[in-house]
């Protein structure tokens, strides 16, 4: 089987030596951002110009990937022949920070290798994903996580939470029923590749929902990421608030809202913060 893995997010862009490179600044490791001091990072903060100004870490961070063929039940119902990077779906996060070096070594065709080097000059969350064929809702596909400032102090970060719509089939087969006769209704959703299956109450449910520790009082950070082929996310948390810090690699201003709307590829920031 041909496998190609492009990594696919405006942070992959090599940035060699040039004219029109950022300035690189030296980092002072002595200092960092903390819960009350969000939007503060070493000698540097939210309001810096990244465009012109990245710092200079001195760290690089490699990654080893692998493309397997593997059988899940992610809600309960196996369902084989899933493409999973390094076993798991979603994949492995790659973790970073603003301005470190990144390796990353993926496979192409059978035996073959192509390593991406590159350094995040923004910070954030976004996603990698393959780009050959349908592959990335076979689950080729994971989280980055760039750390830098934040417009808004949080607490702390539950790191990436991916939202998929999922059938018990494959994608190839919804593709053949998508030619001839539209797309299929698929027959759940995931987040963070889990959920139940079947009616609550019901003898017959199976999977289990993705349960996250938290402490009353505490607020958090959710990397969220639209991964589905074929669905708008509408993400809300019972009885709270979410408050919207960061859309796509980009700090924003914060505001408040009941539910954020996230449209397949997109990937936002969320603090949401425990009441109970």
């Amino acid at each position: 089987m041909n496998l190609l893995l492009v990594l696919s997010t405006c942070l992959l862009t090599a940035r060699n030596a040039s004219p029109l490179a950022p300035d690189i600044k030296q980092r002072n490791i002595r200092d960092g951002n903390s819960a009350t001091t969000r939007t503060e990072w070493c000698d540097f903060d939210v309001n810096t110009d990244y465009y012109n100004i990245v710092p200079e870490t001195g760290v690089t961070r490699e990654y080893f990937f692998e493309i397997q063929d593997v059988t899940v039940s992610p809600d309960g119902v196996s369902r084989p022949a899933i493409i999973a990077v390094n076993g798991s779906i979603p994949g492995p996060t790659i973790f970073a920070d603003w301005g470190d070096t990144v390796v990353v070594h993926c496979p192409t065709t059978v035996g073959g290798t192509t390593t991406y080097t590159w350094r995040p000059t923004q910070y954030g969350s976004t996603w990698y994903h393959s780009h050959f064929a349908l592959q990335a809702w076979e689950g080729v596909f994971g989280g980055i996580i760039i750390n830098g400032p934040a417009s808004s102090n949080y607490d702390e970060d539950l790191g990436m939470v991916f939202l998929n719509d999922w059938s018990h089939q494959t994608v190839n087969e919804l593709y053949t029923i998508a030619e001839t006769s539209g797309p299929p209704p698929l027959d759940n959703g995931l987040i963070n590749g889990t959920n139940v299956f079947g009616s609550d109450g019901s003898d017959g449910q199976t999977g289990s929902r993705l349960e996250l520790s938290v402490t009353e009082g505490t607020s958090y950070r959710l990397r969220l990421v639209n991964a589905a082929v074929d669905t708008h996310s509408k993400f809300s948390v019972d009885n709270h608030t979410l408050t919207v810090i960061g859309m796509d690699l980009v700090p924003i201003e914060p505001y408040t809202t009941e539910f954020v709307n996230i449209g397949r590829g997109k990937s936002a920031a969320r603090k949401v913060k425990n009441a109970y």
